[in-house]
């Protein structure tokens, strides 16, 4: 079976994201697939060929643009795809989806991952153009999922369409038990700091209503903008005492030291406005990080499987997230335990090769 995600935009990054991790651990764990990813030549791709070892790399001469190009493709390959991967709900997937429709060989598939977030929602709902060619599109595929059960419901009832959840996967190392001994006094989040969905000033403003009740400190992970540096500065000339309390690391790209900093927290807080899926939760779960999620971040109704796990906070009232936080903060947890429950619930539901069991299932239909 020749499995081809055509996605032209794929960089290195991808490969270890659902766009090249689906192909290969399909590839890897079924050995009758053998999958390819489709592309333009976006820079260079050190992870082939390492972290990703059994999907090839096909990579697309710009011509005509990523529509007419990704079109040409199908309709001069369509003798050996016998499943087509395509993503998101636009332009370009509608006309990969009416090419393979015409040229594909009798009894090969189209499957569509959605990438679902309240905005597509919104989107779909419209009576436009646009709306017209998402609600189509959906029709054209053989197999469409979504990564949250709250969304793929939601998604369900508006359109009438059968979508299947199968979620993301994340890395897990197999040979890197996390020790409960090595946990800190830390709060951690991990993103683009400073950017509107975010809402990083708001954590900085309840942690710090927080910080009289508890000793932890706050570390905050990933690039950031000027204005999240003034706010860093401007909440520790009002609180003195918080001077070695906030943290601003910036981002770390090499993974080992980032799971060294969800290996030593003990919470770790996403008071986000909104996220498509959000993969720094369930890594953080699988080192047994407390979750405090906002109630507009769709995975934490599916990561939160026992009290244990972590809290969804509706709204944001700083004195709500501040008692939350002071709450977490002085909670008799038994790491070891945790850190063992939260680590099995991850690799038996948010492994990668959880994801492509469903999704083989699905495909051989079983």
């Amino acid at each position: 079976m020749e499995f081809y995600t055509l996605f032209t935009r794929t960089e290195n990054a991808h490969l270890l994201k659902d766009v090249g991790m689906i192909p290969e651990t399909l590839a890897k764990n079924y050995p009758e697939i053998r999958s390819h990813i489709v592309t333009y030549k976006n820079g260079e791709y050190p992870y082939a060929g390492t972290r990703m070892e059994h999907a090839k790399m096909v990579f697309l001469k710009k011509s005509l643009g990523k529509c007419i190009d990704g079109v040409n493709f199908i309709r001069k390959n369509a003798d050996r795809i016998d499943v087509l991967n395509i993503y998101h709900l636009n332009l370009s997937s509608f006309l990969y989806c009416l090419a393979a429709k015409r040229y594909l060989k009798k009894g090969s598939k189209i499957y569509l991952k959605l990438d679902l977030g309240p905005a597509e929602l919104q989107k779909i709902r419209k009576k436009d153009p646009r709306a017209f060619i998402k609600r189509k599109t959906l029709k054209l595929a053989d197999i469409v999922s979504g990564e949250t059960t709250k969304l793929v419901g939601e998604f369900c009832r508006e359109t009438g369409e059968d979508i299947a959840f199968i979620t993301n996967g994340i890395y897990v190392p197999e040979n890197r038990d996390p020790d409960h001994s090595k946990k800190k006094n830390r709060i951690i989040t991990v993103g683009k700091l400073g950017t509107p969905p975010k809402n990083t000033a708001f954590l900085i403003d309840a942690f710090a209503a927080s910080a009289p009740e508890h000793d932890l400190e706050l570390r905050l992970i990933g690039s950031y903008t000027d204005e999240v540096k003034e706010k860093v500065e401007d909440t520790v000339l009002r609180y003195p005492f918080l001077k070695d309390r906030i943290v601003l690391l910036g981002e770390i790209t090499d993974k080992e030291r980032l799971f060294s900093e969800y290996e030593e927290a003990k919470i770790f807080v996403l008071p986000s406005k909104w996220e498509s899926f959000g993969f720094v939760l369930p890594e953080a779960l699988s080192f047994g990080d407390y979750l405090l999620i906002s109630d507009n971040v769709p995975l934490a109704y599916d990561l939160l499987y026992n009290e244990d796990a972590g809290r969804i906070i509706e709204g944001f009232e700083v004195l709500k997230w501040a008692r939350e936080i002071t709450e977490a903060a002085k909670a008799g947890t038994d790491w070891e335990k945790k850190i063992r429950d939260d680590r099995n619930f991850i690799m038996e539901n948010y492994s990668w090769d959880a994801t492509a069991k469903k999704l083989y299932e699905l495909i051989k239909g079983e």
